[in-house]
This record gives structure tokens, C-alpha cells and sequence, in this order.
């Protein structure tokens, strides 16, 4: 006699689970969209297995369309590697999937998160898996030039990664659904593209030295598909070179051999000289972390991962007749207190992938859908 057969509390709680998953399927799909926009992205590979039918609309840009609507937005970590011998990048996502074994073949791959708890560094097993994620049929050369808006990843190429040809090319990752398309192409080709992000648009400048003063900036807005040249700086403030391009606090700022920044609202330029976008110019020890860990020199990124900071950082370890890199990853709360600094606690570190040696980290990136 089976345990479930012979204990009545057991058949009755496997009879009231069955009837709450029947009750659900016959909900009409706009109201099984409410319910499932409700619930975190981290359940939905578990709840594609329910039927076809959850599956269909797991998938679906619908049920993203409501978590919008009601505000339920949430963070998606991307981070994109050199692996040897190959012409392409590869890229994983800290999401959730149904898959716990890659394909083999494919170039994309997504994270699944299994979210805990860990005080030290000295934990190595956690839930996160590696599962592959549909490949584009697009190019995407190494150190290609990458920025996000919302959902959207979008990639361009320059010259010095296009065979030194000047480039106009975009490509775009829905990561609600990882379907890739191409974009409307920049008004003018460029050789050393510096992307920024600014009220939803991308901001394109063309690095290390103005070609064309009228042309060598534009933006792009996916939400019209508009594209427009923004008006250069003048020559009295203008640099001969640009090496970096920054958005923040609702302005553009440009950074060569002279610093210039780009106020949208008021559609004009102004010179900064030495000047910094910041409160204060002063670094501070972030509290807390002290008996952590310390992250090896230059070989550490961070990020803004739904208002906490989430680090990524590449350790050597030796196996089995080889040296792997293992790829570790940690999230750190922030807290500031009144007079006491800003502290950090770490809700969970892991490592999270282990790949060759010769494998590095190449960009890191935060959609949020």
C-alpha cells in the first residue's frame, strides 16, 4: 500500500492542489494574466511546465504589457564573455528558465536564479544554472559597443571592431522573449561610437575625434523610431577628441581633451573644464563589507541591479589537468545611515559559471521589464 493511500491528510492535500491548478486553467486569459504578472519572473520556468497554455502566455509580450501597467518591474542581470577561438561573444542572463541543461550550440545563454542567503565566500554550490537562450542570426563582433533601454539590448559596431570600416548597423535582443531583429541604422556610420542612455533614448557620439561637427552626435527613440542630429557644441567650447560619454541627472556629459555637457530641456552646450557631475567629488569605504572578501585588481565589474549593486569578478582555480576561470557573482544591499556613512550587506554570493582560462568577462548589463 502506497504512504499517500494510506495516510488521508496526504490524498486530501494532493486532491485541493489538483483542483486549485484546475480552477486556474479556466480562468479566461485576461484573467490569468493579472495572476501571472503578479507573481515573480523567478516561478515562471516552473510555471511554463503547467500546460501549453502557460507556456503560450509566459511567452507572450501581453504579460509583460501588465506587469508594466501594474508597476511590477523587476531587474535582469546580462553579462557577455570572450570565450577562446571564437568570433562571437557570448552572453548570459540572471533570469529565470525551465532548462537546466545548455544546448551546446547556441552563443546565448540565461541564469537561473535560485535566491538565498550566504554570510561568506567560502559557499561554491548554489540553484543557479546556465541554460541556453535562442542565438541570432545577426553579426556580434567582440568588443562591441552594447547599452539597454527597458527590455531591449541593443549592439552597434564600429571600426576598430568592423575590419576599420565606419559602421550604421544596430541590433536589438527583446529579452521579454530573446528575439533578435534589427534596428533602424544610425543616420550617419561611425568608426568610434560612445553610446549613452538619456530619458529613454540612445545617444550616439562619434569618439576620439569629430569628423563632422554637424554630424558627429544623434539620438535614437525606440518608442517613435525617431532619429535626429543634436546640435555639436561650439567651437569656442568644443574639444578635438572625445574619449568617454556619460548620462546623468538628465544631461549628457562628454569627456576629452575639454569637457562639455548636453542639456536636452534646454537644447544647448555648456563648458565644464575640470567639473564633475557629482555632489562630491570624494570616494568613501563602502561599511560593512570589511571581513568580506577582496576582489582581485581590474578584473572586477559592477552594476545597478535594481537599486543594489551586484559584482562580478573572475577567479583562477586549477582542475583536472587545466587552470578554469570561475566566474563569481554577489549581490550587496545598500543602507545609508543618518551620520553613519552608507553600509553593504551581501544577500547572496556565488560562483556561477566555470569556463576556460583563457574566458573573460567582456560586458555587464541590466535590463529591467
Amino acid at each position: 500500500m502506497s504512504s499517500s493511500s494510506s495516510n488521508p491528510s496526504i490524498a486530501m492535500k494532493g486532491k485541493e492542489s489538483s483542483s486549485v491548478v484546475t480552477n486556474m486553467l479556466c480562468l479566461p486569459d485576461d484573467v490569468l494574466l493579472n495572476c501571472l504578472a503578479r507573481v515573480s519572473r523567478l516561478y515562471y520556468p516552473t510555471l511554463s511546465l503547467v500546460s501549453k497554455r502557460f507556456r503560450s502566455l509566459l511567452a507572450g509580450k501581453e504579460l509583460y504589457e501588465t506587469r508594466t501597467l501594474l508597476g511590477l518591474i523587476e531587474s535582469c542581470l546580462y553579462v557577455s564573455l570572450v570565450f577562446p577561438r571564437s568570433s562571437k561573444s557570448r552572453w548570459f542572463t540572471l533570469c529565470g528558465r525551465p532548462t537546466r541543461f545548455p544546448n551546446p550550440s547556441s552563443r546565448w545563454f540565461t541564469l537561473c536564479f535560485s535566491p538565498c542567503i550566504l554570510t561568506n565566500r567560502t559557499k561554491k554550490s548554489s540553484g543557479n544554472v546556465l541554460v541556453s537562450v535562442p542565438a541570432h542570426n545577426f553579426f556580434s563582433p567582440r568588443h562591441c559597443i552594447t547599452a539597454t533601454i527597458g527590455s531591449n539590448v541593443y549592439i552597434m559596431s564600429g571600426g576598430l571592431r568592423n575590419n576599420g570600416m565606419p559602421s550604421s548597423k544596430v541590433f536589438v535582443m527583446d529579452c521579454r522573449s530573446h528575439t533578435w531583429h534589427e534596428a533602424p541604422s544610425l543616420r550617419v556610420a561611425r568608426k568610434y561610437p560612445l553610446v549613452s542612455v538619456l530619458d529613454w533614448k540612445l545617444y550616439v557620439v562619434e569618439g576620439i575625434k569629430y569628423y563632422d561637427f554637424s554630424t558627429s552626435i544623434e539620438f535614437f527613440d525606440p518608442e517613435t523610431r525617431r532619429r535626429e542630429h543634436v546640435p555639436s557644441p561650439g567651437a569656442e567650447i568644443r574639444g578635438t577628441y572625445i574619449r568617454k560619454s556619460v548620462a546623468f541627472d538628465g544631461n549628457l556629459y562628454l569627456y576629452g581633451d575639454k569637457t562639455v555637457v548636453y542639456k536636452p530641456k534646454e537644447n544647448k552646450w555648456e563648458a565644464l573644464g575640470d567639473s564633475m557631475p557629482l555632489a562630491e567629488k570624494v570616494w568613501k569605504a563602502l561599511k560593512g563589507l570589511e571581513e568580506w572578501c577582496k576582489l582581485p585588481k581590474g578584473c572586477a565589474r559592477m552594476v545597478n541591479y535594481g537599486g543594489n549593486i551586484v559584482v562580478l569578478w573572475e577567479d583562477f582555480v586549477s582542475s583536472i589537468g587545466s587552470i578554469k576561470t570561475k566566474i563569481w557573482c554577489a549581490e550587496i544591499a545598500l543602507e545609508r545611515l543618518n551620520g553613519q556613512g552608507i553600509y553593504g550587506k551581501v544577500n547572496w554570493c556565488y560562483v556561477v559559471l566555470t569556463v576556460p582560462k583563457s574566458c573573460s568577462i567582456e560586458d555587464v548589463l541590466v535590463t529591467t521589464f
